[in-house]
């Protein structure tokens, strides 16, 4: 009974982190670090830059996924630059 139970579960570690590897395979969706870790979309911090874009109160139908790739891969928000910027008018 324990084994189910394990499996029914979702492992969490010490840091209150998700493996890819300990997650189901079904519930895999989302985005993950480069160590397999699940990475909340409360942990994605929002650069000033964004704030003043376009595409971050209007967003279209790919853009959010988009913009927080782009906000995970540049964890620098003094030194954050987008492609897809679009002033606001």
């Amino acid at each position: 009974m324990s084994f189910e139970i394990d499996t029914a579960l979702d492992k969490i570690d010490k840091y209150g982190r998700r493996h890819i590897d300990e997650m189901h395979p079904s519930k895999i969706a989302g985005f993950f670090t480069d160590d397999g870790y699940e990475i909340s979309p409360e942990q994605i911090k929002i650069p000033p830059l964004c704030l003043s874009c376009k595409r971050y109160y209007q967003p279209g139908p790919e853009d959010d996924i988009l913009c927080n790739l782009c906000r995970i891969d540049q964890n620098d928000p003094d030194n954050f630059q987008c492609g897809s910027f679009e002033k606001m008018d």
